[in-house]
């Protein structure tokens, strides 16, 4: 599994391969493969010279949404989609009113045949109001961000489960 994170957070990817890709608003990705089925580590200051550090495309590949296919390269279609995705989620996300402070964890999957986000769930969160509103945000994402194009390994289209952390202020918080 995959997971993506908005002011701290991870990316898990599973299957044979675990990656963590850590997101801060501060521009900061790391990812880091597992040393023992693919060493490959890298920190992403959001440099475009930074870009060529990705897992070379025919090893590996992680889900881009669709609204990036114009951009010529895998590594740019990726960071502009992290770039969107992230975007999105600020600028769509209202913390509840009456709602704790919290991270919540949503964790879903891009299917390697149809490019669709299917399987919603939560995997961190207390608060119904915050969890609710962090299931609303995917369930946006997935009608604006409809045909993923599916992550690979070894050049084969896999099911990737992305998971992200959304942080919640808490009622009467500034986001």
């Amino acid at each position: 599994m995959l997971k993506l994170g908005t002011s701290s957070g991870y990316f898990i990817f599973g299957g044979l391969l675990t990656a963590w890709l850590m997101l801060l608003y501060s521009g900061t990705v790391s990812v880091t493969i597992d040393e023992a089925v693919h060493p490959y580590s890298f920190v992403w200051d959001g440099s475009p010279a930074q870009h060529a550090m990705l897992s070379p495309p025919a090893e590996v590949t992680l889900p881009t949404v669709p609204s990036c296919k114009g951009e010529a390269t895998y590594e740019d279609r990726f960071f502009c989609g992290v770039d969107r995705f992230f975007r999105f989620v600020h600028a769509n996300k209202h913390d509840p009113e009456g709602s704790q402070a919290e991270d919540v964890i949503v964790a879903f999957t891009i299917e390697h045949t149809t490019g669709k986000i299917t399987g919603i769930r939560v995997d961190q969160g207390e608060d119904v109001n915050n969890v609710l509103e962090a299931v609303r945000i995917v369930d946006l994402i997935s009608r604006r961000y409809a045909g993923w194009t599916p992550g690979t390994v070894n050049g084969q289209p896999r099911d990737m489960e992305l998971a992200f952390l959304i942080p919640f202020h808490g009622a009467g918080c500034a986001d």
